[in-house]
């Protein structure tokens, strides 16, 4: 029984350890999505007439607002045009 409870545990601790990481990878995921998409509609009301400066500076301050700052700890902001020119895209 004793190995058996042993046994159990040590799979059940791996189960929980797991759990968490997906929970963590999965909100950071949300943040970053939720970042990229307050940043392409800060740029978006530029589009299409003032696309270069305004556009996508907008664009890379709102991400560095929410914590994700173009050339810092390996982050890169990259907003460019849509498929119609009043669409912004950020990744």
């Amino acid at each position: 029984m004793l190995a058996f409870v042993a046994i159990s545990l040590v799979v059940l601790l791996a189960m929980a350890g797991f759990a968490v990481d997906y929970w963590h990878w999965s909100r950071e995921g949300t943040r970053i999505q939720k970042a990229a998409d307050a940043a392409a509609l800060a740029g978006a009301v530029y589009m299409p007439d003032n696309t270069g400066q305004a556009g996508y500076t907008a664009a890379q301050a709102i991400a560095g607002r929410n914590g994700y700052t173009n050339g810092q700890n390996g982050i890169s902001v990259n907003p460019t045009t849509g498929e119609l020119p009043t669409q912004l895209k950020v990744t």
